[in-house]
């Protein structure tokens, strides 16, 4: 979910439909903006101008509603090579051959770097208005400039980064989902950080999301393989850990 600071109103990525879903809490009303293009409509955040930024997961694709001009524009992220163009280009063709029961999945060759797949993911928008988005796949962040649609891609120096968010001095923060880290990237110097997660000696964690308590100063993250909610305090660079009322408490994100 995403809400706006103009009205209140939440938009929603069904991830299976290419559509955006917004809702009105006075009326109880449902609006359905249909997409002409792009596929699996993922997270979701709306900028300071209340335009909504989308990940399009299958298709590679980032995608933005102007709610001014009810107008969306998708913006094509870079492939690693023609198979993966030609992938991400004719995904929606293929799902469609699959409902139809013919298993072309079992087909598509799959290899350690996921070619074919880059899977952007996570999405958030820096204080400067930046567009930033995480792509799990190819161990890669990247940025939208909205006034140019200039898209520059960094490498990451750790593999699979999932969901980010901003802090309130545009410093980003990542999760590495299978590396037990969180991250931060500062835009203005161009650096990377590791953080070790506060797990037991030899034991791991795969963060799947984090959030940024920005008043407080606080980096709260998703401790899966503990059944934690970890707390980094920013001021002491200190954790706290919060353990879940149950078991395989599997968590995907933080608000």
């Amino acid at each position: 979910l995403a809400e706006s600071e103009r009205d209140g109103h939440i938009f929603i990525t069904p991830s299976a439909q290419r559509r955006l879903v917004e809702f009105n809490p006075k009326t109880k009303a449902f609006t359905l903006h249909h997409i002409d293009g792009g596929f699996y409509p993922h997270t979701i955040r709306i900028d300071k101008k209340d335009r909504v930024w989308f990940t399009l997961a299958l298709s590679n694709q980032i995608g933005m509603l102007d709610r001014s001009k009810n107008k969306f524009t998708l913006y094509d992220l870079p492939a690693r090579g023609w198979r993966e163009r030609l992938t991400t280009k004719y995904i929606a063709v293929m799902y469609k051959i699959i409902s139809w029961g013919i298993p072309l999945s079992n087909w598509l060759p799959i290899d350690r770097a996921s070619t074919g797949v880059p899977l952007p993911y996570g999405i958030d928008i820096t204080p400067d208005g930046k567009v930033w988005f995480a792509r799990l796949h190819t161990d890669e962040i990247g940025n939208i400039e909205p006034s140019t649609g200039k898209i520059t891609m960094i490498k990451t120096p750790f593999k699979g980064p999932r969901r980010l968010r901003t802090d309130e001095q545009g410093n980003l923060w990542i999760v590495a989902f299978p590396e037990s880290k969180l991250v931060r990237y500062s835009p203005a110097r161009h650096k990377f950080a590791l953080v070790d997660l506060p797990v037991k000696p030899k034991g791991s964690e795969t963060p799947y999301a984090l959030n940024v308590d920005k008043k407080h100063r606080i980096v709260w993250v998703n401790g899966n393989q503990s059944d934690m909610l970890h707390a980094l305090n920013l001021a002491t660079l200190k954790w706290t850990s919060y353990p879940l009322p149950h078991k395989v408490s599997f968590t995907r994100d933080i608000e």
